[in-house]
C-alpha cells in the first residue's frame, strides 16, 4: 500500500505541474521544435557545397532545442528565486547539452537529415549537408566553439552585458555537444580496435571453453545450460545494458538535470570533497589568488561548481530517497512513455493506409502532437521527481512529509 500512496502522490504531483503550467510548456516545446525543425531544413536546402554551414545550423537547432527544454522546465517552477530565464540558460545548458551528448540523443535527428538529404539530393553522399561519422570535422567544431567561448568570458569580464551572456550559452552548448560528439566516436572506434586484439580472443576462447565444459543440462524446454548461458551474455550486452542506460539511469539523470534549474546555490561543494583528493586540490586554489593557472584553475572549478554540483548532490537526494521512491518514479516515466507509444499507434491505426502523399501530410503533424504530449508530460514528472527529493532532503523526512511540502509549495504563488 505504501508503494502505490507513493506512486498515485507523484502521479498528482506531476499532472498538477503539467496542467497549471501547460500553456509555458506548449509554448517552449512549440518554438524550440519548430526552430530546430527550420534549421534541419535549411542546412538540407544548402547541399554539401556549404557543409560547414550547414552543420553549424543544424547544431544551432539543436542548441535552440535543448535551450528550450531549459526553459520549460524553468517555466514549471513555482518558487520564483529571482534568477532571469537568461541566468537559468547560461547555467543550465551545458549540463544538459552534455547528456543529449553523451546519451545520443541527437543521433536519431541526424538521421532524419541524412534521409531528407536523400531525398532532396539523392544518393550522393558528397551532396549531403552533414557528415555524422566526420568525426574530425566536430573535433575542429569543438575546438573553434571552446576558443570562442574563452574569448567572450574575457570580454564578459570587461564589459558584461546579456547579450554576451547568451552568446555565451549558445557557444557552451554547442562545443560540449560537438566535444560528445567527437567522445562517442572515439568510444566505438575504440572498441571495434579492442575486439581485433589477441587479449579480447582469448577471453572469448576461454568463456566458450568454460561453456564447453558444462554438463548438457536442459534448463529451459530444450535450452541447455551452456546455451543459456551463451544467451544470456548476449543479451546482457546488447538489450540489457543499453536498456538500464536508457530505462534506468536517463531518467534519474533527468531529475538531475532539473537539479541544475532550481539547485544552485542551495549545494556546496565541501560535502561531496570531504575525505577525498579534490579536497587538497580545492585548499591549494584558495592560495595565490594572482597566479594565471590558479585563475585559470578557479574559473574552471567555479564552472564546475555551478553548472554540475547540482547534479551530483541531486543525485545524492535520490539516492537517499531509497529505491521505492526511484522505482515508483522510473515506472511513471515508463507508463508515460507507453502511452505516447500506444496513442501513436491508435491514431495510425484509426487513421489506416494512406497514399504516399497523404502519409507525407500528416505524419509530421502526429509526431509533433505526439512528442509534444510525451515531452512536457515528462518534463513535468522530472520536476515533480525533483521536488520531492528536495523536499525530503530539507527536512531528512522521505515520504508523506515531502509531499505535503510539495503540495504546499505548488499551491505558493510564484
Amino acid at each position: 500500500m505504501r508503494t502505490w500512496a507513493e506512486f498515485t502522490r507523484l502521479v498528482r504531483d506531476s499532472a498538477a505541474l503539467w496542467w497549471g503550467r501547460l500553456a509555458q510548456l506548449i509554448g517552449w516545446f512549440s518554438l524550440g521544435y519548430a526552430v530546430n525543425e527550420l534549421c534541419g531544413h535549411v542546412s538540407t536546402v544548402l547541399g554539401g557545397g556549404q557543409r560547414i554551414l550547414g552543420t553549424t545550423i543544424i547544431l544551432l537547432g539543436i542548441v535552440a532545442w535543448v535551450a528550450c527544454l531549459v526553459l520549460a522546465v524553468h517555466s514549471i517552477g513555482t518558487d520564483g528565486n529571482g534568477e532571469t530565464r537568461l541566468d537559468v540558460l547560461a547555467a543550465s545548458l551545458g549540463p544538459f547539452m552534455a547528456v543529449y551528448g553523451a546519451w545520443g540523443l541527437a543521433e536519431e535527428q541526424f538521421d532524419r537529415l541524412i534521409q531528407a538529404n536523400l531525398m532532396a539530393h539523392g544518393i550522393d553522399a558528397d551532396e549531403f549537408s552533414v557528415n555524422a561519422g566526420d568525426w574530425g570535422f566536430f573535433l575542429g567544431f569543438a575546438i573553434v566553439a571552446w576558443l570562442l567561448q574563452l574569448a567572450l568570458r574575457l570580454i564578459a569580464r570587461r564589459r558584461p552585458s546579456r547579450g554576451l551572456q547568451l552568446a555565451g550559452a549558445v557557444v557552451d552548448g554547442a562545443w560540449i555537444f560537438a566535444s560528445f560528439f567527437v567522445l562517442r566516436e572515439w568510444a566505438g572506434r575504440g572498441f571495434d580496435w579492442l575486439t581485433t586484439r589477441v587479449a579480447w580472443r582469448w577471453l572469448q576462447s576461454g568463456w566458450e571453453g568454460f561453456l564447453d565444459v558444462l554438463p548438457q543440462v536442459p534448463v529451459w524446454f530444450q535450452l541447455t545450460l551452456p546455451d543459456a548461458l551463451r544467451l544470456f551474455g548476449d543479451r546482457l550486452w546488447d538489450f540489457v545494458v543499453p536498456g538500464f542506460a536508457n530505462a534506468v539511469l536517463l531518467p534519474l539523470i533527468w531529475v538531475a538535470l532539473v537539479g541544475t534549474v532550481f539547485g544552485r546555490g542551495e549545494f556546496s561543494v565541501e560535502p561531496l570533497l570531504r575525505g577525498t583528493p579534490g579536497e587538497r586540490a580545492a585548499r591549494l586554489l584558495d592560495r595565490g589568488r594572482h597566479h594565471p593557472a590558479r585563475s585559470m584553475a578557479r574559473l574552471a572549478g567555479s564552472e564546475l561548481r555551478e553548472k554540475y554540483l547540482p547534479m551530483a548532490a541531486t543525485l545524492g537526494l535520490l539516492r537517499e530517497a531509497g529505491v521505492r521512491f526511484m522505482g515508483v518514479f522510473l515506472v511513471l516515466v515508463a507508463s508515460v512513455q507507453l502511452a505516447g507509444s500506444l496513442i501513436e499507434r491508435g491514431i495510425q491505426h484509426l487513421i489506416g493506409p494512406r497514399p504516399l502523399p497523404d502519409t507525407l501530410l500528416y505524419a509530421p503533424t502526429l509526431t509533433y502532437l505526439v512528442t509534444l504530449l510525451t515531452t512536457t508530460a515528462l518534463l513535468a514528472c522530472y520536476t515533480a521527481a525533483y521536488r520531492r527529493v528536495e523536499a525530503a532532503g530539507a527536512s531528512g523526512v522521505p515520504g508523506d512529509v515531502a509531499s505535503e511540502r510539495v503540495r504546499r509549495s505548488r499551491r505558493s504563488p510564484g
